[in-house]
């Protein structure tokens, strides 16, 4: 049980020293986020203490916690329920770089304190870099290569850009 409580602790310190160094608080984010960045530490933790692992579920759940917030930030607007959906990082994506954000929509998205052009430029291009990390292999299928913990850097600091963009502490 000690060894139990010792690894849960050891997840949420890594956490939050992942969001304090983005410049963000535990707080702030929804209940599903934090248990794909939980699972993100517990695999960071296990490819770190096993260097023949791979680096694809680390990436995966960086994804996944990714794709959690924006669906608690951004699905609930109307032009962006999209975000709830399960459709894949690059499908989203490309469904954002083709929408005219709708007056109401920018209205709303200021009103969250989310910076319109981050959602209609920035993020796009995140996401599609995001996406390309997120490969077959995280889904269970085979690739030539696994993930580096190059890709997985990568993916930190692109899910942490995501992050800053739209979570503040005045949103939904």
């Amino acid at each position: 049980m000690k060894n139990t409580t010792t690894r849960r602790e050891w997840r949420e310190q890594y956490v939050n020293q992942f969001l304090q160094n983005i410049g963000l608080q535990r707080s702030l984010f929804s209940a599903p986020t934090l248990q794909h960045l939980d699972e993100w530490a517990r695999q960071e933790n296990l490819v770190m203490n096993q260097p023949s692992a791979n680096w694809d579920n680390t990436i995966l759940n960086l994804c996944r916690a990714a794709e959690s917030e924006l669906a608690a930030r951004l699905g609930s607007i109307s032009d962006l329920g999209f975000f709830r959906s399960p459709k894949a990082l690059g499908k989203k994506a490309n469904l954002l770089s083709r929408l005219m954000l709708s007056p109401s929509t920018k209205q709303q998205l200021n009103s969250y304190g989310i910076n319109t052009g981050f959602v209609s430029s920035t993020l796009v291009q995140t996401l599609q870099k995001l996406a390309v990390l997120r490969r077959e292999p995280a889904h269970g299928g085979m690739a030539i290569r696994s993930a580096s913990q190059n890709d997985a850097k990568e993916a930190r600091c692109l899910v942490g850009d995501i992050f800053r963009g739209i979570v503040v502490s005045s949103g939904p």
